[in-house]
């Protein structure tokens, strides 16, 4: 009786670690959804800025409001997925990229607003 207690322990432990352990991954699936759409974002913003005149005050906040939550993810999965290799070098690619794209093309002007170099 004894013995078929804790057969039952270990598989109800084993139950809850297989659950933990989908858990964790159907998160970082939506972490890289998450990453990969604003990826396809900030590349269509690569694309199409340099004709684009960004004096729109909706606009501004809306791609900076994307930009800090961005942030937030990253951080996130950096701290709690770095065993996903792929996808950690996947998001340090994005942000590198996102980066290199603002220090290209955006620039403050004195009054505030963004000016896109072209």
């Amino acid at each position: 009786m004894m013995k078929l207690k804790s057969l039952i322990l270990i598989k109800l432990e084993l139950n809850i670690s297989s659950l933990i352990l989908q858990l964790i991954w159907i998160r970082s699936f939506f972490f890289f959804l998450f990453s990969f759409f604003f990826f396809l974002f900030s590349f269509f913003f690569f694309l199409f800025s340099f004709d684009l005149k960004l004096r729109c005050f909706i606009f501004r906040k809306f791609f900076f409001f994307l930009f800090s939550l961005f942030f937030i993810f990253i951080l996130n999965v950096e701290l709690f997925f770095q065993f996903f290799f792929l996808f950690s070098f996947f998001t340090s690619f994005e942000f590198f990229f996102i980066f290199i794209c603002i220090l290209r093309l955006v620039k403050l002007n004195s009054n505030g607003y963004i000016k896109t170099i072209s």
